[in-house]
This record gives C-alpha cells, structure tokens and sequence, in this order.
C-alpha cells in the first residue's frame, strides 16, 4: 500500500512514470475518471430522485381528477334530478281573491 501511495505522490508531482507503466493509466486520468464516475453517481441519484417526484404528483393529480370527476357527476345527478322534479311540478297559480 506504501508503495502505491508513494507512487500515486510522485506521478502527481511528474518525478516517475512507474505508475503509468505498471497500471497503463496516469494518476491524472485515474483522477478524472473517479470525478467522473462520480458525477455520474449523483446524477443517476439526482434522476431517480425526480423520478420518484414525478411519480408521485401523477399519483396526486390522477386522484385529484378522480375526485373531480365524481364531483362533477354528482353535480350533474342532482341538476338532472331537479329538472326531473321541476318538470313533474305542477304549475303554481296565482290565488286569487274574488269580492262579493
């Protein structure tokens, strides 16, 4: 581990090459794909993150529509059922008082 270490501190600081040859990368690449990998991480995190978000407010729209619409079917059998009554009412006359 020692080994690596001092390897990984000279490669940064240009004195060897012995990391490159023994591993094929350069401590700069190594560092720049970790950073990457990295990136990458927290951007899978990030999206499944919104996904879930995503999920959940269709879950609250999808209901909320729902509770819309038997709102307004309600609304709708209660004005069907008025005009049903209203058309079954008899007309309502005017009393009128006759004078002897």
């Amino acid at each position: 581990m020692d080994s690596i270490v001092t390897q990984i501190v000279l490669d940064r600081r240009g004195i060897t090459d012995n990391f490159d040859q023994k591993l094929g990368i350069s401590v700069n690449q190594l560092i720049s794909k970790l950073v990457d990998q990295d990136r990458l991480t927290l951007a899978l995190e990030d999206a499944k993150q919104a996904r879930q978000e995503l999920e959940a407010v269709s879950r609250q729209k999808n209901e909320l529509e729902l509770e819309v619409g038997q709102k307004d079917s309600k609304s709708h059998s209660i004005c069907s059922i008025q005009s049903i009554i209203s058309r079954n009412d008899p007309p309502m006359h005017h009393a009128t008082t006759v004078s002897l």
